[in-house]
Order: C-alpha cells, then structure tokens, then sequence
C-alpha cells in the first residue's frame, strides 16, 4: 500500500473520529438544554415548594376558647397559658433515644411517652406532638436544661380553662383532646386531630361558639430543624 493511501485513510478516520465527537457533545448538550427546561420551566413549582420546604415550616396555633359569663357579667370560665412539652419527629434522627433522655430529666415515664408517639405515628412528622401536657415549671426548666440533647425537643405556651370556683364544676364540664369517635361525627368533621373541643357541661353543649379559629406561623429553620426567625 502506497504512502499517500495511508494518509488518506489516516485522514478518513479522523474526520470520523472528529463527527462522532461532535454529534455526541451536540447531544450532551441537547441533553442538558432539555434538562434545564424540565427543571426551570416545565416543573418549576414543584421544585420551588420543595425548596421552601427545605427551610420553610407552617406550625399550628391553638385558638383560645371563648369566655363564659354569668347574667351579671361575672366571669365563671376563662383562659390561662399553660405550658406544653412536644416533640418535632423530622428533628431527632433517635426517637427512642430523645424520649429517654426526656423522660429522665422531667420523671415522666418513658414508655408512657412512647405511646403517645406511636398514637400518633400517622401525623405528618413535622407537626409537633404534645409529649407533655401542662408540664410544671420545673419540667419546662429541665428539659430546657438538656436542649442539645433533646433535637427537636421544644415547649409550647397554649391557652387553657380556668373554672371560677368548685360549685358549678358539673354544669360548666371540661375540655379535652378530641376523640376519633368525634372526629367521624357531623360536629367535628372539620377538626384535626389535636384539636381541643368540649367534652361535658356547657363546654360541650356550646362548643362550636366556644372553640376559636385555629391559626398557623410560618417559620424559617435551619438545617438542624432549629427555628430560627
């Protein structure tokens, strides 16, 4: 074979070589130019929520109860703050663990504090579970003592009942958590789980007039699940 028949082939190959260089770097990017348009048009609203929830939180806030009164205008039910312990599960990577901990520093039983969470297992895992309902001074002190150890560990200040007196405990009756019975009734068709509604007495019979609109906070949070602002 003659030299310039070499050459020939030589340049027959690499002009070969260079087409199939360039149509794949002309699909790399015809690639890529489809993927920035799935990305940044064509599912653009759902990467943005997705985003937002990265560092974005909505969190409930419990409505105070209306005010009962007597004929005189005298006050016979109110509204004081209390304080609740609850737990954040997206938060804490060792759930068993934190309850332990919790458990410990406020003389609560651990496996009481347990199933409290396993009830409520189908919550969305951001919403905060009440761990410990109208914990004491001392409780809120000691776990806020242990709070690097307690991720996602936090304390609530909600409103609840105070009853003027012991002699008409029977009529005005008492408030609670409500039940999965009631939420498959008509009256609390509406409610979440979670939500506070009358169980006995006057708190009961008027407990659509009492029950507030419930309200939400948005608040932004680190990567540690921390509020932050």
């Amino acid at each position: 074979m003659s030299q310039a028949a070499v050459g020939h082939d030589d340049r027959r190959s690499l002009t070969l070589r260079l087409s199939v260089i360039q149509y794949v770097i002309a699909f790399a990017f015809a690639a890529l130019a489809v993927s920035f348009w799935v990305f940044q048009i064509a599912k653009h609203q759902q990467f943005r929520e997705m985003a937002d929830n990265n560092f974005q939180r909505e969190l409930p806030l419990p409505a105070p109860r209306g005010v009962l009164f007597d004929r005189s205008g005298t006050i016979l039910v109110a509204n004081q703050n209390t304080h609740n312990i609850v737990l954040a599960r997206e938060q804490t990577k060792d759930i068993d663990q934190t309850l332990q901990i919790l458990a410990d520093a406020t003389g609560v039983d651990a496996a009481q504090l347990k199933d409290i969470v396993n009830r409520k297992r189908r919550e969305p895992s951001y919403r905060p579970i009440v761990l410990i309902e109208n914990a004491s001074h001392a409780q809120v002190v000691a776990m806020r003592a242990r709070s690097l150890e307690l991720p996602g560990v936090d304390h609530q200040v909600v409103p609840a009942r105070h009853y003027a007196g012991e002699m008409g405990a029977h009529l005005y009756g008492y408030v609670g958590e409500v039940s999965e019975t009631q939420l498959q009734a008509a009256d609390y068709k509406d409610l979440d789980q979670g939500a506070i509604v009358g169980k006995a007495g006057v708190e009961q019979a008027y407990n659509k007039l009492l029950m507030g609109a419930e309200g939400s906070k948005r608040v932004i949070v680190n990567s540690r699940g921390r509020e932050i602002q």
